[in-house]
């Protein structure tokens, strides 16, 4: 479960316009929908190290409330789905997970088709 510092660094983001809204949609019966913030990164931009992104990835808080929770649902990330846009402020679309990219305590970056 994400620490508060680390929701206090996802609040701070937003604030910055770094995050935006997408939909997670878990593929486990009983679990809702729910709108959570992420970092976008989309295919063709680069990041920080100046390298070119092949495909989407977003880094979302791994918490059960607020994010998307990484405990023993790491088996359903391939079934799950993200809703994001393929440009900032356009429609979502959902996108199956296809794996962590990376994964701590507190945030799950995941490479989304």
């Amino acid at each position: 479960m994400a620490t508060d510092r680390a929701k206090r660094q996802m609040a701070m983001w937003k604030r910055l316009g770094w995050t935006e809204k997408v939909i997670y949609r878990p593929a486990r019966a009983g679990i809702m929908p729910r709108e959570i913030d992420a970092v976008v990164v989309r295919p063709g931009t680069r990041d920080t190290l100046n390298t070119v992104s092949p495909a989407f990835t977003v880094t979302v808080l791994n918490d059960q409330a607020d994010g998307v929770p990484s405990d023993d649902r790491l088996s359903d990330l391939g079934k799950d789905r993200i809703e994001v846009a393929k440009r900032m402020g356009g429609p979502r679309t959902p996108r199956g997970i296809d794996h962590v990219a990376e994964q701590d305590q507190d945030f799950l970056t995941l490479e989304i088709m």
